[in-house]
């Protein structure tokens, strides 16, 4: 069941049971680490279909277009005697085409690398979950069924979730941090 923002909030507002004075800043803190999973998760996505299959053969046809219309424009060129269609003669409109093509192979070039199961958002569900209860003076350890678990399904968006391997992953490894907050004060983290 996905929940909804409101729902994550409680919920992991009853798991982290911080102090009142502290219950505003907490919010906070829940609401920038479901923000940061959900952007990390889109960006991750996005860099990897950037390098897919399909992405590759849309820049093979690209790549084709622009040598024909580099193959017709030499050829009209040569009828005609002059540059029948100079891409290159205005200054705001200055293409090069021989180095945008190679542009173009360049990125084509870059390796796809194996496929693998998108589960971005649970490792960093896991992570920020980590950092959660190690910043509002919870034990992290990673037990099924445990606290750390259940918030990090709770980020997640679905409390059914069993994140145990995403977080044993990361317990006994040192983790990278969310970065602080503007407004955030060292001592804090």
């Amino acid at each position: 069941m996905k929940l909804t923002l409101d729902q994550q909030i409680k919920l992991a507002l009853k798991l982290l049971a911080p102090a009142k004075d502290a219950l505003a800043y907490c919010v906070e803190e829940i609401k920038f680490a479901i923000d940061t999973v959900e952007v990390m998760t889109t960006t991750a996505e996005a860099s990897k279909a950037m390098v897919s299959k399909d992405t590759k053969n849309k820049l093979r046809a690209h790549r084709d277009a622009l040598r024909k219309l580099q193959t017709t424009q030499q050829a009209l060129t040569d009828e005609f005697g002059y540059p029948f269609f100079d891409i290159g003669s205005k200054e705001h409109i200055k293409i090069d085409l021989e180095k945008y093509i190679d542009g173009v192979e360049r990125w084509r070039a870059k390796p796809a690398g194996p496929p693998k199961r998108a589960e971005h958002k649970k490792r960093l569900a896991a992570e920020h979950a980590r950092w959660l209860l190690w910043h509002f003076g919870h034990r992290v350890s990673a037990t099924r069924g445990g606290p750390w678990c259940k918030l990090a399904a709770i980020l997640y968006g679905d409390p059914s979730e069993n994140l145990y391997h995403h977080c044993a992953e990361f317990s006994g490894k040192a983790s990278r941090w969310p970065l602080a907050r503007a407004g955030a004060k060292s001592e804090e983290l």
